[in-house]
C-alpha cells in the first residue's frame, strides 16, 4: 500500500490504484515512513510546542488501519526512520541539543547517539543507510566540514566526505554514496572511501539534488548547464 497525506489526513491505497481509505484526520503531516512489518505508520505533524519555541514537528505512530495513534515525541522531532528490529531512529531537541536517539516503537528512548557534534537538520538532515547499518549526518564547526558515517548504533564516526560544502545521498544497497560538490558529481564506497568523478568539467554548475536508479546503476541529478535547470542521467561505471 501507499499512503498520501493531505491537508486533512493520511489516505491508504493498493499500488494497483484502487480506492484511497482515509485512516487518518489530522492536518499538517509529513515524513510518512512504514514500518518494516507493515502494521504501523511513523509520521511527523506540525503542533504548537510552547510560547517560547512557538510551532515544531513531533512524532506520532498509528496503526495501519487508522487505530492507536499515538503521540511519542513532545518536542522538535526530525528524521524518523524505522530500524530493521522495529525500534525508530530521529533526531530531535529533547535536552539542552538537537541530538540522534533511538527509541522503541511504544515510545521509550533506548540510546542518545551523538551530543550536539552535528548539523542534524535544515538542508542536511541525518539518513539512515538503506540497509540499515550506517548514519550519515553533516558536520559544520570549527573543527570540520563535510559529512561523516557512523554504525547505526552510534560508534565508529568517522568522516568520509571532507572539505564539502555539499549534498550526498545513499545508493539503494547502503554499500555507496553519491555526491555533489563544486567541482562536479561523485560516488564513493564505503568500503575504501575513494571518492570517484561522474561528470567533467561542462557540468559546473550543479543543483543539490539527485536520486539513485532503484537497481543502483544509475543516477539522476539536475544542472543549469544550458540556461535552464535540466534532468540528466549517468552511469556509475
Amino acid at each position: 500500500s501507499q499512503p498520501r497525506t493531505s491537508y486533512s489526513g493520511i489516505f491508504v491505497s493498493n499500488l494497483d490504484g484502487g480506492k484511497f481509505q482515509k485512516i487518518i484526520d489530522r492536518p499538517y503531516m509529513t515524513s510518512l515512513k512504514w514500518s518494516p512489518d507493515g502494521t504501523k505508520l511513523l509520521f511527523l505533524s506540525i503542533v504548537v510546542l510552547g510560547s517560547r519555541e512557538g510551532f515544531g514537528s513531533v512524532l506520532y505512530s498509528v496503526n495501519a488501519d487508522g487505530s492507536n495513534l499515538r503521540q511519542l515525541t513532545s518536542s522538535y522531532t526530525d528524521s524518523p526512520s524505522w530500524v530493521s528490529d522495529g525500534s525508530i531512529l530521529f533526531s530531535g531537541r529533547l535536552g539542552n541539543g538537537f541530538d540522534i536517539y533511538t527509541m522503541s516503537a511504544e515510545g521509550r528512548i533506548l540510546a542518545r547517539l551523538t551530543f550536539g557534534d552535528f548539523e542534524l537538520n535544515g538542508n542536511r538532515p541525518m539518513a539512515l543507510s538503506p540497509d540499515g547499518a550506517h548514519i550519515l549526518l553533516y558536520r559544520n564547526d570549527v573543527n570540520t566540514i563535510g559529512f561523516w558515517v557512523m554504525k547505526s548504533d552510534g560508534t565508529n564516526a568517522r568522516s568520509i566526505i571532507s572539505n564539502c560544502s555539499c549534498y550526498a545521498a545513499w545508493s539503494p544497497d547502503g554499500q555507496m554514496l553519491a555526491y555533489i560538490a563544486q567541482t562536479g558529481l561523485y560516488v564513493m564506497r564505503l568500503s575504501d572511501s575513494k571518492p570517484f568523478r561522474l561528470t567533467d568539467e561542462s557540468f559546473d554548475d550543479l543543483n543539490y539534488d539527485l536520486a539513485w536508479s532503484p537497481n543502483g546503476k544509475r543516477i539522476v541529478f539536475s544542472s543549469r548547464k544550458t540556461d535552464a535547470s535540466d534532468l540528466y542521467a549517468i552511469n556509475i561505471d
